[in-house]
């Protein structure tokens, strides 16, 4: 939608449109438009995939989940909470 109203204000063909639109608030992602149709996206399967949010830590090492656990004797349902709720720019 974004990507439609700025074509719109530029007065520009959609096959000339080309842009990147970053949504940045508490969540975030960000789309690359080719000729006014979306090619990707950092959004994934979950919304931990992509750019870091207030409180998701955005796309990390895989790896990372079961390091934590076995270095502080957690559970994956504690580090998944702390990735999901206390990480991102809160974490920082």
């Amino acid at each position: 939608k974004a990507s439609h109203m700025m074509r719109k204000m530029q007065n520009c063909e959609r096959e000339h449109w080309n842009i990147i639109v970053a949504h940045l608030g508490n969540g975030a992602s960000v789309t690359a438009v080719h000729e006014g149709k979306s090619v990707d996206t950092t959004m994934g399967f979950t919304p931990l995939e992509g750019v870091m949010m207030g409180t998701r830590s955005g796309s990390i090492d895989p790896a990372i989940v079961s390091y934590v656990c076995r270095r502080n004797g957690v559970t994956a349902e504690e580090v998944t909470r702390t990735l999901n709720q206390l990480s991102g720019l809160k974490g920082v």
